[in-house]
């Protein structure tokens, strides 16, 4: 069996491959927050995810997607105590 050398063409097929499945997870969470399910912490409004400060209590629009989220770090940085 002849082993063929790793190319850029690999890579960039990788690269897509990690986009797909990124895009996939993102709208796996759009649909279960369509459908009322939304993950713990996050809140869908229009268009953008909505997380609240785990210090200051305030609701802040995030700005990662939502499979990036996570509700022990979620700290909105509008004072100096609302920081991890």
């Amino acid at each position: 069996m002849k082993l063929r050398r790793f190319d850029a063409t690999d890579t960039a097929r990788i690269r897509a491959a990690q986009c797909k499945r990124e895009h996939r997870q993102e709208r796996n969470y759009r649909n279960e927050a369509a459908q009322g399910r939304e993950p713990e912490g996050l809140q869908r409004i229009g268009g953008v995810w909505r997380a609240e400060c785990r210090s200051c209590g305030e609701d802040y629009v995030m700005d990662c997607d939502a499979r990036e989220f996570d509700p022990d770090y979620s700290y909105c940085g509008r004072s100096d105590r609302c920081t991890p």
